[in-house]
Protein backbone atom coordinates (compact mmCIF):
# COMPACT_ATOMS: atom_id res chain seq x y z
CA UNK A 1 0.00 0.00 0.00
CA UNK A 2 1.35 3.45 -0.86
CA UNK A 3 0.97 6.28 1.65
CA UNK A 4 1.99 9.95 1.83
CA UNK A 5 3.82 10.75 5.05
CA UNK A 6 2.42 13.77 6.91
CA UNK A 7 5.31 13.75 9.36
CA UNK A 8 8.76 12.19 9.54
CA UNK A 9 8.68 8.56 10.64
CA UNK A 10 11.90 6.95 11.84
CA UNK A 11 13.25 4.29 9.45
CA UNK A 12 10.45 5.03 6.97
CA UNK A 13 10.83 8.52 5.53
CA UNK A 14 10.31 12.25 5.90
CA UNK A 15 7.23 14.43 5.48
CA UNK A 16 5.93 14.54 1.92
CA UNK A 17 7.46 11.28 0.74
CA UNK A 18 5.34 8.58 -0.84
CA UNK A 19 6.36 5.20 0.54
CA UNK A 20 5.14 1.61 0.29
CA UNK A 21 4.12 -0.04 3.55
CA UNK A 22 2.13 -3.09 4.53
CA UNK A 23 -1.61 -2.40 4.80
CA UNK A 24 -1.75 -3.42 8.47
CA UNK A 25 1.04 -1.02 9.42
CA UNK A 26 -0.72 1.83 7.66
CA UNK A 27 -4.14 0.95 9.08
CA UNK A 28 -3.06 0.25 12.67
CA UNK A 29 -0.17 2.67 13.20
CA UNK A 30 0.16 5.44 10.61
CA UNK A 31 -3.48 6.40 10.03
CA UNK A 32 -4.65 6.51 13.70
CA UNK A 33 -1.68 8.72 14.62
CA UNK A 34 -2.23 11.04 11.63
CA UNK A 35 1.24 10.26 10.30
CA UNK A 36 0.12 9.34 6.77
CA UNK A 37 -2.64 9.44 4.15
CA UNK A 38 -3.40 6.89 1.44
CA UNK A 39 -1.57 7.92 -1.75
CA UNK A 40 -4.57 8.66 -3.96
CA UNK A 41 -4.65 11.43 -6.57
CA UNK A 42 -7.04 13.49 -4.42
CA UNK A 43 -4.88 13.13 -1.31
CA UNK A 44 -1.77 14.12 -3.25
CA UNK A 45 -3.45 17.38 -4.30
CA UNK A 46 -4.73 18.04 -0.78
CA UNK A 47 -1.28 17.39 0.65
CA UNK A 48 0.36 19.83 -1.74
CA UNK A 49 -2.18 22.50 -0.80
CA UNK A 50 -1.73 21.87 2.92
CA UNK A 51 2.07 21.77 2.79
CA UNK A 52 2.20 25.51 3.57
CA UNK A 53 0.10 24.98 6.70
CA UNK A 54 2.39 22.16 7.82
CA UNK A 55 5.46 24.36 7.36
CA UNK A 56 3.80 27.15 9.35
CA UNK A 57 2.94 24.67 12.14
CA UNK A 58 6.54 23.47 12.25
CA UNK A 59 7.79 27.05 12.52
CA UNK A 60 5.38 27.77 15.41
CA UNK A 61 6.44 24.61 17.24
CA UNK A 62 10.13 25.41 16.85
CA UNK A 63 9.58 29.02 17.98
CA UNK A 64 7.75 27.80 21.08
CA UNK A 65 10.56 25.33 21.80
CA UNK A 66 13.18 28.08 21.47
CA UNK A 67 11.20 30.32 23.84
CA UNK A 68 10.90 27.49 26.36
CA UNK A 69 14.64 26.76 26.06
CA UNK A 70 15.49 30.43 26.64
CA UNK A 71 13.27 30.48 29.73
CA UNK A 72 14.84 27.29 31.10
CA UNK A 73 18.35 28.48 30.23
CA UNK A 74 18.08 31.17 32.92
CA UNK A 75 16.75 28.72 35.50
CA UNK A 76 19.00 27.78 38.40
CA UNK A 77 18.22 24.95 40.81
CA UNK A 78 20.08 24.37 44.06
CA UNK A 79 19.75 21.16 46.08
CA UNK A 80 21.17 20.78 49.59
CA UNK A 81 21.94 17.24 50.70
CA UNK A 82 23.25 16.03 54.05
CA UNK A 83 25.80 13.28 53.67
CA UNK A 84 26.43 10.96 56.58
CA UNK A 85 29.92 9.45 56.36
CA UNK A 86 30.85 6.11 57.98
CA UNK A 87 31.27 5.91 61.79
CA UNK A 88 32.89 8.67 63.73
CA UNK A 89 33.30 11.27 61.00
CA UNK A 90 31.31 14.51 61.20
CA UNK A 91 28.25 15.19 59.03
CA UNK A 92 28.94 17.05 55.81
CA UNK A 93 26.59 19.30 53.86
CA UNK A 94 27.07 19.44 50.12
CA UNK A 95 25.46 21.89 47.71
CA UNK A 96 25.01 20.59 44.20
CA UNK A 97 23.90 22.47 41.11
CA UNK A 98 21.57 20.48 38.88
CA UNK A 99 23.30 19.31 35.72
CA UNK A 100 26.83 19.62 37.03
CA UNK A 101 29.03 17.07 38.78
CA UNK A 102 31.02 19.62 40.80
CA UNK A 103 29.80 20.99 44.15
CA UNK A 104 29.12 24.71 44.50
CA UNK A 105 31.12 26.37 47.25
Amino acid sequence: MEVILLDSVQKLGTRGQTVKVKPGFARNYLFPRNLALPATDGNKKVFQENERHLIKRDMEVSAAARARAAKLGDLSVSITVQVVPPRGLPKLTAHWRLGYNAPIE
